[in-house]
């Protein structure tokens, strides 16, 4: 008897010791998603708008209280992005995937950088109407960029640059024209590997006259509401 009492005790103590232990390790694995969310892991979250506004006033400084950005074309119009795409961006700053001194020091965790407020930032910023007034180009090279951006961009982007909810492809109607020049030149000189690696094709053999006319064409689409 006295034998079976303490097989029985022993056993109990095992299993507060796996109970404790199953426990630590969900702790640390929270915690490693917290520290370095994958996209997966922020779509899993219910976003909550309500909390995003708040949390966007850290996004404001830069991007503008609308998402409007800087006309100046330095600073991109956010307002309207689609919520994956915004999701997609965000844990690349915070993971050191896509470099910015201004967005990783956004990203940082006790800023913007847990999977909960990526979640509910993107969901605000997605519903912020798209602001009339974006920097555009001289239009010296529209034809070009026209006739390119048809064979080559098109069929991702959309007709009118409207991108894809579904698809998490970027809205780029009504971007700031000097913004968009500059995405093009970061993949050409290495500065934007994921987008280097997707775009490799589409941007094979484009001089300046080209990504002029297309960031251009681009810069002057009109804003659409989401592509489904």
């Amino acid at each position: 008897m006295l034998r079976a009492r303490r097989q029985l005790a022993w056993l109990l103590v095992l299993a507060v010791l796996l109970a404790v232990l199953a426990s630590a390790l969900g702790r640390a694995a929270q915690a490693g998603d917290e520290e370095q969310p994958s996209v997966a892991t922020v779509r899993a979250r219910a976003s909550n708008p309500i909390a995003g506004e708040r949390l966007y006033a850290i996004c404001a400084a830069c991007h503008g209280t609308e998402g409007g950005g800087r006309v100046a074309g330095e600073i991109p119009v956010i307002a309207g992005q689609h919520p994956g795409v915004l999701i997609r961006q965000l844990v690349a700053y915070r993971n050191g995937v896509r470099w910015d001194v201004r967005m990783e020091h956004a990203a940082q965790i006790r800023r913007l950088g847990d999977a909960q407020a990526i979640a509910d930032v993107a969901a605000y910023v997605a519903r912020l109407p798209t602001p009339l007034g974006n920097q555009r180009g001289a239009g010296q090279n529209l034809n070009i960029g026209a006739n390119i951006y048809d064979r080559r961009c098109r069929n991702c982007h959309g007709a009118a640059g409207e991108g894809s909810a579904v698809r998490d492809v970027p809205r780029l109607a009504a971007q700031h024209y000097g913004y968009l020049r500059r995405q093009f030149f970061d993949v050409l000189e290495h500065r934007r590997p994921e987008l280097e690696a997707s775009h490799s094709a589409a941007m094979q053999g484009l001089d300046r006259d080209a990504i002029d006319g297309i960031a251009d064409r681009l810069s002057r689409f009109k804003p659409a509401k989401n592509s489904r």
